[in-house]
């Protein structure tokens, strides 16, 4: 938006700047959100107050992660 907006503000009627600007941004943040659509994580993780939850989107990668960590009192597979 900061190298945008210069170029675009003179075409554009005052009554709707600031809704181009949040289309302008929606545009710009599109790129990222179908990536991470498309393209997720390796793993998820949720923290809780007394442990941490790990969610691996393959299984093989997540039977590795607890062969590697397998001496870890914490490492449990459900």
């Amino acid at each position: 938006m900061f190298f945008l907006w210069p170029h675009v503000t003179d075409f554009i009627p005052e009554a709707i700047r600031k809704w181009v600007a949040v289309g302008l941004i929606l545009i710009c943040l599109l790129p990222l959100l179908l990536f991470s659509i498309f393209n997720p994580p390796a793993f998820d993780l949720t923290a809780y107050s007394e442990s941490v939850d790990y969610e691996f989107r393959c299984a093989d990668y997540a039977k590795s992660f607890a062969e590697l960590n397998e001496d870890a009192e914490w490492v449990k597979m459900e």
